[in-house]
């Protein structure tokens, strides 16, 4: 079956499974770095705001043996784990009080998104943008959003400034940080992945044989946690337990490497390393940097390792306020 028959057959299998009443729309979703992958959007009786179904990984499966009753039965599955949005979801989004506590923000690639970041409000981060979002269901677990286009900032009549003001007072509490050793998650995956230290390939990554372990920052949902790195004292606090500056890794929009700097690691390759993982290992929509930054304790400040190696201006020429 060719995935456009098969798009077809899904969406009128799972038509009959979830009633009648329930809309099916068919179209392209513009993600991160101008992924545009194909998705179906559900929506219940009464509501104007959906969930979306990415067709495909289910097509992916489908390919590979799973019937076609199997993946409707597990896309049913995920609507059933995901209530309906309110009927009165999409004029409570206009609503500012309903969204004072629910804007978070998020760090994308200002180079690979240069066309979204015509449409939203966002803040510069070196070569990051800081965009926005309203987190829709924020006891739910998972990223359930919608992003802040400029259309919906004028209609609470806000400026950028107390957007930002709000978003980096609520996203720690809604996506607290956490901070682990490296070492801690590959263990119950295999035995034999050990910390960098300790890897047959550490004499190529730019560390040295004795480097510090590496620890992963990302926030309690492991979704869009590289946002975490600028949270306010989190990578200071670490700095000071170490007693050094930090290098800060980019190996996702999920979440960031960090470990300490002693002056004895190549930053030039360290940033090759990241650049040949981005194009090899990162998926294109996750991909968040090709730099590495490090942060001085003596300023308190993030910068990219070189300098110059990620400077672009902001928005009209302005500078990032970091």
């Amino acid at each position: 079956m060719h995935y456009s028959q098969f798009c077809s057959a899904f969406s009128g299998v799972l038509h009959k499974k979830l009633g009648s009443e329930t809309q099916f729309i068919q179209k392209t979703l513009c993600k991160n770095n101008g992924v545009c992958p194909d998705v179906l959007l559900v929506l219940s009786p009464g509501s104007s705001l959906g969930h979306v179904i990415y067709l495909e990984p289910l097509y992916d499966q489908y390919q590979k043996g799973m019937s076609m009753d199997a993946v409707c039965a597990s896309a049913a599955s995920f609507l059933e784990r995901r209530p309906p949005f309110p009927s009165s979801i999409c004029q409570d989004l206009l609503d500012p009080e309903y969204i004072r506590s629910r804007v978070a923000f998020r760090l994308v690639s200002r180079r690979r998104n240069s066309g979204l970041l015509d449409r939203v409000p966002w803040f510069p981060f070196h070569d990051l943008a800081m965009i926005f979002f309203v987190c829709l269901d924020p006891s739910c677990g998972e990223l359930v959003s919608t992003l802040i286009h400029r259309q919906l900032l004028s209609a609470w009549d806000m400026d950028t400034d107390t957007l930002r003001r709000l978003a980096e007072e609520n996203t720690p509490v809604l996506f607290p940080p956490v901070l682990t050793p490296l070492s801690e998650i590959l263990a119950p995956l295999s035995p034999e992945l050990l910390p960098l230290r300790e890897s047959e390939e550490a004499d190529s990554s730019g560390c040295p044989e004795d480097a510090p372990p590496l620890h992963v920052l990302t926030n309690r949902q492991g979704i869009c946690g590289a946002s975490c790195m600028l949270y306010r004292d989190i990578i200071k606090d670490f700095a000071d337990q170490e007693g050094a500056d930090v290098i800060i890794l980019p190996s996702s929009i999920h979440e960031v490497l960090l470990f300490p700097d002693h002056l004895t690691f190549d930053h030039a390759l360290l940033r090759r390393m990241v650049q040949e993982i981005n194009r090899t290992e990162v998926p294109e929509e996750d991909v968040l940097s090709d730099c590495i930054y490090i942060f001085r304790r003596e300023t308190g400040t993030i910068i990219p390792s070189p300098p110059s190696s990620c400077h672009m201006p902001g928005p009209d020429g302005t500078e990032s306020p970091w």
